[in-house]
């Protein structure tokens, strides 16, 4: 009997996970995610300061993706963000220097860059490629980006600025920093 009343209590002691990805909402301090467009939202919370700190700067309508323990049917408690999809990363951007690089980041995935140069018969692009990436959080105000095509990953520390984004390349064997970017929005 005490056996049975072991196994049930720890039945019912364990704790349901998900794996999510959806769409963040603030709404009034509060922070919620549409996993799906048919349900209603649930509030989320981290289960750690930096957990908290990492949702806490992402932006309404930013995407993210982790795994939560449900508390309630209503409320989960975040235990990781692996990939977010960050809002105001999207549109074109150029780089700062005389390379003038275009990023034109189209959506969460797709990433175009361009070597944009001027000629006689106007404005023309070179050295074009299409390669898709994504962005994990590392903390609430550093994110590491991984952008990748057929033959190469590239991986870099992500800030972003007011007005800008920096991209600090790493040695994918060392992790030490080997080149830096800045880009600004194109207007």
């Amino acid at each position: 009997m005490s056996l049975i009343l072991a196994l049930f209590l720890s039945f019912n002691l364990q704790a349901d996970y998900v794996d999510f990805a959806g769409t963040l909402l603030k709404q009034n301090g509060r922070n919620f995610l549409r996993y799906d467009h048919s349900a209603e939202p649930v509030e989320i919370r981290g289960s750690t300061a930096l957990v908290n700190k990492i949702i806490g700067a992402l932006g309404n309508f930013d995407l993210a993706s982790g795994r939560a323990e449900q508390i309630t049917t209503n409320i989960w408690l975040v235990n990781n963000i692996n990939f977010v999809g960050i809002r105001k990363i999207l549109g074109r951007w150029v780089s700062v220097g005389p390379d003038r690089m275009i990023y034109d980041f189209k959506n969460h995935f797709d990433l175009r860059i361009s070597n944009a140069f001027q000629n006689t018969s106007g404005f023309k692009t070179g050295l074009s490629g299409n390669h898709t990436y994504s962005v994990a959080p590392v903390d609430g105000n550093l994110y590491r980006i991984f952008i990748s095509d057929t033959d190469n990953v590239l991986i870099a520390n992500l800030v972003f600025s007011k007005n800008s984004m920096t991209l600090d390349f790493l040695n994918t064997t060392t992790g030490e920093k080997v080149d830096s970017l800045t880009l600004t929005r194109m207007k």
